[in-house]
């Protein structure tokens, strides 16, 4: 079995969150303690985007102009076609799709790329890493508006979410504000950022746990089980499953029919594929609240997982196309 396989079953970030998710449902915080926990998540994500700040080169956004139309279909296919995939969804049969669920399913569909993955999957399939790099980092910069506002488009009117005045300034002093701070001190304290870059990993990673186990405590402390069963969790799954073999070829077909090379179609395709559950998770804290948090973070938790299996072997499959081309 290739490495990378081992690296979509065995993924850190989602033992991690597996592991605060059942530790907040076995162990929830006490009533009391709950609203200083979730203080401490939200401080966690103005972390977290702080560092997101730092990370995001300036001079790849400027460099990704160079680039629009690749960066354009990876924008349109990550924030409109998955977005009208969730929405669709809706019209399912209720004994395929909850309700409930459905919030959680159309807010996964809205989260940006992820960084990381996109990045080395586009590598292990012998595709345009440069060009990866900036169209995932893209995805995150124009995410952090763009995810609050459609699932506000998308779920006000059913009143999944509301955005009122205090969730508006949430999202600015958890989102927008540390992102920009980290951009502004990112010339002093990148090349310290780079050095310790693991424990900062490392450091994210934990802030991310922090966020689930809040979230998934005050679920637990509404009685989360009693909302959610078994069989509903292998819905999900066969959901993320179906999603992800519809937007896979369909990204691709999208890519080769408008001129892309292969080396450009393969990075459109793993960026445009791929929800970001570092990203998603500390947006939903700030959108959603109580039982709903937890029924709308377990879709993208569980596509989070899918993707990286599935994506873990169409990478391979490319790889060896590519070899057996060169050979």
């Amino acid at each position: 079995m290739p490495r990378s396989w081992l690296r979509g079953v065995f993924d850190p970030l989602t033992i991690a969150v597996t592991v605060a998710l059942v530790v907040g449902l076995l162990l929830p915080a006490p009533g009391s303690w709950l609203p200083t926990v979730m203080v401490l998540a939200k401080i966690a994500i103005g972390f977290l985007f702080f560092l997101n700040g730092i990370r995001i080169s300036t001079s790849d956004i400027i460099a990704g102009v160079n680039h629009w139309r690749m960066h354009l279909t990876i924008l349109v296919i990550t924030f409109v076609i998955f977005p009208i995939i969730g929405w669709v969804m809706q019209f399912l049969p209720s004994i395929m799709l909850r309700p409930e669920l459905h919030a959680g399913v159309i807010f996964m569909c809205l989260v940006p790329s992820t960084v990381q993955a996109s990045i080395s999957f586009t590598a292990i399939a012998g595709g345009n890493v440069p060009a990866a790099i900036i169209g995932a980092t893209l995805s995150n910069l124009v995410g952090v508006i763009a995810t609050p506002l459609l699932t506000y488009l998308l779920l006000s009117p059913a009143g999944d979410v509301t955005i009122n005045a205090a969730t508006a300034r949430d999202l600015v002093l958890s989102l927008v504000l540390p992102f920009i701070l980290g951009q502004l001190v990112r010339p002093r304290v990148k090349a310290w950022v780079d050095s310790h870059e693991p424990t900062l990993r490392n450091v994210g990673r934990e802030s991310i746990m922090l966020v689930v186990y809040a979230a998934f405590s005050t679920a637990q402390d509404q009685h989360f089980w009693k909302r959610l069963d078994w069989w509903e969790i292998l819905q999900m799954l066969a959901m993320s499953i179906t999603v992800l073999v519809v937007i896979l070829p369909l990204s691709r077909w999208i890519a080769v029919r408008l001129g892309f090379d292969r080396g450009d179609a393969i990075a459109i395709q793993f960026c445009g594929s791929k929800k970001a559950l570092a990203t998603g998770l500390p947006i939903a804290t700030i959108l959603f609240s109580g039982n709903a948090l937890g029924l709308v973070m377990v879709p993208l938790i569980i596509f989070h997982q899918v993707q990286l299996v599935g994506c873990s072997w169409l990478a391979n499959h490319y790889a060896r196309q590519l070899r057996s081309a060169t050979s």
